[in-house]
């Protein structure tokens, strides 16, 4: 074996020691580039990633001697054109090893071979790092010697970014497991301590999981429930065609919303608003139903309160309309029957003025004339 290949192995066995105690991803790309200066006698090393919005491959950590080189070479790209040539941007593009043994003589350095023999870098490796068939990282490598990558190298090259990819990719699935982990303990958390009830059954109605707003609602116990079928809450006061409506919509994989009657532990009656959806597993197929209840009893029984309170209301001024009308054609005919002999007393008032042939005293025209007056108002 090579010096280079001797290097190379401890390259490889310094940086493995590395990604089984890493915590962060970033931690061991650091490292590996760390590694790969000081372990595998290159001159220079680092990782980049692909930016979207730019179409660039980007720096994300380098180590050795750079000196302004990653500023000069900010123009590689994925796609097809000279900018796309050198090893690193093959190896992201094509998700496999790519390498250049002779920068100066290398066509496809052309755009970067100045600033490289500048640097004093005389050869060059891209090594995709995947992340299941995606090419999440490349590590790029530079040695100051021509030919330094034979065939064994390159073999052990191609193995060692296989790893570092299969490290990273089992850290982030670590990282997401630990995630998802405290998210289901937070959930777990909120659903045992919300007032809502919370019933699980299978397709055939038999509870799986209740949480503690259900007992609380059903006056169950979790060990009295779990394992009953939820026939056991029916309360006898709902139609057939109820269920078999709510059946029909879960079995179409519909969510069904309403209300209705249920039956409590000690035989009480209480009204529940409840949502029921069915659950799907990864393939998509429907394995459980789950129920969201709230006890709605007491808003129900205002409700009922309401209703009855306004039915009185309603009979209660349909009365007062009709006493009301009658109250109206008691006063039309008593506003009739007092018109008639007013008039007539003011009639006979006024012929008995102008039958008296002679003149009144000034107090009896005023007399006269106040019952004149009094009578039309």
């Amino acid at each position: 074996m090579s010096l280079a290949n001797h290097q190379i192995v401890d390259f490889i066995l310094a940086l493995n020691d590395v990604v089984l105690y890493a915590e962060t991803e970033t931690e061991i790309l650091t490292r590996a580039c760390r590694l790969a200066v000081e372990k595998g006698d290159f001159r220079f090393a680092w990782i980049g990633a692909f930016e979207a919005q730019s179409g660039a491959i980007l720096p994300v950590v380098y180590h050795g001697y750079e000196a302004g080189y990653l500023d000069a070479i900010h123009t590689i790209r994925l796609q097809h054109g000279p900018a796309s040539r050198g090893p690193s941007g093959r190896a992201f593009r094509e998700g496999k090893l790519a390498y250049s043994n002779d920068l100066e003589h290398d066509p496809a350095m052309a755009l970067w071979k100045d600033e490289a023999l500048q640097r004093g870098y005389r050869s060059s490796v891209g090594i995709p790092l995947l992340i299941g068939q995606e090419v999440a990282f490349v590590l790029s490598l530079y040695a100051e010697t021509t030919h330094r990558f034979d065939s064994p190298e390159l073999a052990l090259l191609e193995r060692l970014g296989q790893n570092l990819g299969y490290a990273i990719g089992n850290l982030r699935l670590a990282q997401q497991s630990r995630l998802q982990q405290q998210q289901l303990l937070e959930l777990s958390a909120a659903v045992q301590q919300t007032d809502v009830g919370v019933l699980m059954t299978d397709l055939d109605g038999t509870v799986l999981f209740v949480n503690p707003g259900f007992c609380r609602m059903s006056g169950y116990a979790e060990s009295e429930i779990v394992g009953v079928n939820v026939n056991r809450l029916a309360s006898g006061q709902m139609s057939d065609a109820f269920y078999a409506t709510l059946w029909r919509q879960l079995a179409a994989d519909e969510t069904w919303r309403g209300v209705f009657e249920n039956k409590r532990k000690d035989g009480s009656l209480y009204w529940e608003s409840s949502i029921i959806s069915p659950v799907f597993d990864a393939a998509g197929k429907k394995f459980r139903y789950i129920s969201l209840k709230q006890d709605i009893s007491e808003a129900r029984q205002h409700e009922l309160q309401a209703r009855i309170s306004m039915e009185l209301l309603q009979r209660r001024t349909q009365e007062l309309e009709a006493v009301n009308e009658e109250l109206n054609k008691f006063t039309s005919a008593i506003t009739h029957d007092l018109q008639e002999p007013v008039r007539s007393i003011v009639s006979f008032l006024q012929l008995f003025e102008r039958s008296l042939n002679y003149p009144m005293s000034t107090l009896q025209s005023s007399y006269l004339n106040h019952a004149i007056d009094g009578g039309h108002r």
